[in-house]
């Protein structure tokens, strides 16, 4: 186990830890930021490796935030391969903005590994008033439209987004399974999970076991795609707060068939 601090980061909110934290990823394993507020600009990369570990003392106490640019993502999980990251959360403060604050993506060839079976374990992604637009992002423009699945996420939160929660955007996103995640918003357009923004269009996203947690967003909880030959099953969940429940891109583009609903309010 590596410690940022050891690598230099300081952890008082005030300080830029960001090349301390890069650094502390780069030396490769498992990187441990203790208790604090670590302050970084700049994307977080873990590169087209294997079982790389981010991890911190809970949302609480370790907090990663954000005062960067408002185009890069706040972490970039590249070609990663059951990796994970945990027991932390990611703060955007005033006066910035942040696009995404987890994505996760394949890269291009030459690569080593696809983005497959990473964790995503207790983790709060937080904007403020609304300056977080999408929380985790799965494919999208950057990097291949290729292997992009069976990634886990469990008690993962997303709050004050003005976008979409938890957005699906490869061809091939398979099995991605969220355990007792939640979304909170009170902006106009903010949805919960999408599996219809695909980069070109297609409505193409995948399918997901979305179980327990739930969410309320002035928009839908779930904008539904392709399933892409699969099954998409929300059950156990409380969606009460949100505007609406389901919605789809027609039968081209995703529907109600193989989508199985199982205990949901």
């Amino acid at each position: 186990m590596l410690n940022v601090r050891d690598f230099g980061a300081v952890g008082d909110g005030v300080a830029d830890d960001t090349i301390a934290i890069q650094s502390t990823l780069l030396a490769g394993g498992a990187a441990y930021a203790p208790d604090g507020h670590y302050r970084f600009t700049s994307s977080l990369l873990v590169d087209d490796v294997r079982g790389e570990r981010l991890f911190g003392d809970g949302p609480r106490n370790t907090v990663f935030e954000w005062a960067g640019n408002s185009t890069s993502p706040a972490i970039a999980l590249a070609s990663s391969y059951i990796g994970a990251l945990q027991d932390f959360s990611i703060h955007v403060i005033t006066p910035y903005s942040l696009q995404t604050g987890v994505l996760l993506y394949t890269k291009t060839v030459p690569r080593t590994f696809v983005s497959r079976g990473n964790r995503l374990i207790n983790l709060t992604i937080e904007g403020n008033t609304n300056e977080l637009v999408t929380g985790v992002r799965i494919g999208g423009a950057v990097g291949a439209d290729a292997n992009n699945d069976f990634h886990y996420l469990e008690s993962v939160h997303v709050l004050n987004h003005s976008g979409i929660a938890y957005s699906l955007e490869n061809s091939q996103v398979y099995g991605i399974q969220f355990q007792n995640c939640t979304f909170v918003s009170g902006a106009p357009d903010a949805h919960g999970v999408s599996t219809r923004d695909h980069p070109s269009g297609n409505g193409m996203g995948g399918n997901f076991l979305w179980s327990g947690g739930g969410g309320g967003v002035w928009g839908t909880a779930f904008r539904l795609g392709s399933h892409n030959g699969g099954a998409t099953t929300i059950q156990n969940a409380d969606f009460e707060r949100a505007a609406r429940l389901l919605e789809t891109g027609g039968a081209s583009q995703g529907d109600f068939r193989n989508t199985i609903l199982d205990g949901v309010s």
